[in-house]
Formats: structure tokens, sequence, C-alpha cells
């Protein structure tokens, strides 16, 4: 496996044909076709769906398509940089944040990363728990922040502390909830809840909040990672979710939404975490340094 394949199949997902795919290669259609063909022959399935209206990449291709893409990519930049003379981890930093309801907690740290090195450019995006470690492990992201008891532990991955989260349940104004003075815990099994991944620190204390009346955890619980979207949810609905307090205490919130002060919802310690066998690079370090100044 050679990063020529590589691009040859990047190219096809691409264009969505394999002639396509050549033309903007400048190579032949067959030379194309047979580094794909060698590449599925060394993965043991296929990356594409042959049809007469094209290429369209399977189920087992996409994962790899995708990782290649970013493979092709960071190539690409890192041969702009050396012939530009920076460094590849000067211009580009790449951040998961997980859960991500919780990219908040971020805001301040990127702010001054970002008014400081003008330079570069910041990828944040906000993987499950799980896809977030596998991500750092193998390269695709630089910096993973998350709950330190769900990220830590791992001998390949190196954490540094990042202040500590404190989440809020919210609702919309004029919920039933809010006619009450303090809700109980039991009062929340009446509605259903978002929750960012059903992998978060708080899902099962919830689940065992409607359980014990009686009811099926998994069938009150919504999956939703993008928070502008739980937010039009929750204003429009009687869903319940939870927000970072940071965000709680603005005042776009305060206009529509009224949080809860409850409980089972203790501060969580966060981290911030990088690949144990590499020293992060200085963007890395100086957003690691914001992070935990808070």
């Amino acid at each position: 496996m050679n990063t020529v394949k590589l691009r040859h199949a990047v190219a096809v997902d691409r264009a969505g044909s394999f002639s396509a795919a050549a033309a903007a290669l400048s190579v032949t259609q067959s030379t194309v076709t047979r580094s794909v063909a060698e590449l599925e022959r060394d993965l043991g399935h296929l990356l594409f769906e042959r049809g007469a209206r094209g290429a369209t990449a399977t189920p087992e291709g996409r994962d790899f398509l995708e990782r290649a893409a970013r493979i092709v990519a960071d190539l690409d930049m890192l041969a702009a940089d050396a012939r530009s003379g920076a460094t590849a981890r000067r211009s580009l930093l790449r951040i998961g944040v997980c859960p991500p309801s919780v990219q908040g907690l971020v805001n301040h740290a990127l702010r001054r990363l970002i008014a400081a090195e003008p330079s570069l450019c910041v990828q944040l995006s906000a993987p499950s728990v799980e896809r977030g470690a596998q991500q750092l492990r193998r390269g695709d992201i630089d910096l993973l922040v998350g709950p330190q008891s769900l990220v830590g532990g791992d001998p390949a991955i190196a954490t540094a502390p990042a202040g500590l989260l404190r989440t809020k349940l919210f609702a919309r104004r004029g919920h039933p909830l809010t006619r009450r003075e303090q809700p109980a815990l039991g009062d929340l099994a009446d509605y259903k809840l978002i929750v960012p991944d059903l992998g978060s620190h708080y899902v099962e204390r919830f689940a065992a909040i409607y359980a014990a009346r009686g009811k099926e955890p998994l069938r009150h619980l919504h999956v939703i990672e993008y928070f502008p979207i739980v937010a039009d949810l929750v204003a429009s609905t009687d869903l319940l979710a939870m927000v970072e307090a940071g965000y709680e205490r603005s005042a776009a919130f305060r206009q529509r939404f009224v949080a809860f002060d409850l409980s089972l919802m203790e501060p969580v310690v966060m981290c911030c975490a990088h690949r144990a066998r590499w020293l992060p690079g200085p963007p890395a370090r100086a957003f690691m340094a914001a992070l935990a100044g808070g």
C-alpha cells in the first residue's frame, strides 16, 4: 500500500467514477483501476461498487476512504509546509471534544490560541469518547478533550488537567418543570432526554431514574451530538437536555431556556489528552495551557 494508490482511490471517491478520476489525475484509467484493485486485494474487501453510472463507496470502504483522504491531505500540507519553510505542526491543530455538548468548555482557550497564533488553522471535531480515543491513537487528531475517567487509563495516551466541567439540565421557558420551585429527580422520568452519546457520563444515572418508574431507558433517550439542533428541539418541545454551565449563564441562553440545579449533575474532572509517544507541538502546548488556566 502506497500513497499513490491512496490518491487514486480518494480521487475515484471524489469524482464518482474511474474515468473522471483518471482525467483529474492526468493518468490512464487502467492505472487508476489497477491501483484500486490492488488496494482492495490488500484489504480483503471492495472499496467501491461499480456500475454503469460510476463508482460508489461500499460501507466497508467508506471508513477507509475517509481516513485515506485525511492522510493524503496531511501529506499535501506537509509538502507545502516544507516548501515554505514551516512545519505542519505549526500550521494546523486538530482537536476533538467529547462529548460534543461540552465544546463551550474550550471556547476561551481557542480564542487565546487563535489570537496568539494568527497563522494557525484549527480543526475542531466532536466525536464520541470511543471514536475520539481511536482517532487520537492513530494520529487523526492531535488533542482530545474529555472526561478524565473515560479518556485516561490508556498507556498510549497521556493526559493533562483541563479543569472541571459543570453541567446542568435545561428546558424551554414555560416547560411544565419550571412551574415547580425545585423538580425532584423522579419528575424527570415524565420527559424524554437528549444526550450527546450513550457513553455520556450521566446516561447511567438518567437510565436509573427511568427504570425506577418502570420505563425502558433506551426508549426515552435521544442521541444527538449537534448542540444547535438540540437547542432548537428543546425550545419547541418538552424534551430535556444538558448544557455546559458557562454557556448556561449567557444572556442568549437565558432568553430561551431555564436550567436546573440537580444533585446528580456534580462537576466532572476533564483532561486534555495527546499521544504518549509524541510531545505536543507549540500550538498544542499553548492550547493546553490556556485550557488548564480556564
